[in-house]
């Protein structure tokens, strides 16, 4: 029997495989065995002795149904549908079936996969090392820009703080941030002013209501 899954994962469709009502295969998982859009086959002995199906010295009676047809299922398991995509019966034992051939194909398809998978694992090392490469180039390069070579007599004294400010210039949005930062910082003093100038204005009407006293005269005893 041939069988070939789509799934990308394990467990998504497993099933049994049954002459008659006697199983002969359980719980096939297809991407366990082979992996995705690769072919699995399944190898199944058994004898027919007077018109009955003999598998592992145990005699099934159901394999054989009207007309001398042998009867096989695929049963659902835990997962999805059976599939299958061809079956084939060939007269003799094992050996005259291509069961050799498929050992040694699935054995070299384990070692080329072996060695996809470590041709992979190779890739990604070497792109991560380029990619941190070219991050301690770019670092080297801006560290080179801000700190100038050259002879003694050529290179002027570095002040810290226009450094500070040129790597925060550098920066996206920095120059809008600093805008957006004077225009708060201006109008913050200007409502401190406003609030001042209305405080003292406040006072002042109150001192202006007050009353006066004009005229006073001070009376003395003898």
């Amino acid at each position: 029997m041939c069988i070939r899954d789509s799934f990308n994962s394990a467990k998504y469709k497993v099933f049994d495989i049954a002459l008659g009502s006697h199983k002969v295969v359980w719980e096939l998982d297809i991407y366990e065995k082979v992996g995705k859009f690769t072919p699995l086959d399944v190898f199944v002995e058994f004898d027919i002795k007077d018109g009955v199906v003999v598998h592992m010295g145990r005699k099934v009676e159901s394999a054989i149904v009207s007309q001398g047809k042998l009867q096989v299922k695929f049963m659902k398991g835990k997962a999805d549908n059976p599939k299958v995509n061809a079956i084939v019966l060939v007269k003799g034992a094992l050996e005259d079936t291509d069961y050799a051939e498929y050992q040694e194909f699935t054995k070299n398809r384990e070692k080329l996969q072996h060695q996809k998978n470590q041709r992979i694992q190779e890739e990604r090392r070497v792109n991560i090392e380029r990619k941190l490469r070219a991050e301690e180039d770019l670092d080297l390069s801006s560290f080179g820009n801000r700190y100038p070579t050259g002879s003694s007599d050529n290179v002027e004294e570095i002040n810290p703080t226009k450094v500070a400010i040129n790597d925060f210039l550098n920066y996206a949005y920095a120059l809008e941030a600093v805008i957006v930062g004077f225009v708060i910082i201006f109008f913050m003093i200007c409502s401190i002013v406003l609030l001042d100038i209305t405080t003292r204005s406040r006072e002042r009407r109150k001192c202006s209501k007050r009353p006066r006293l004009n005229n006073i005269t001070f009376h003395t005893s003898e």
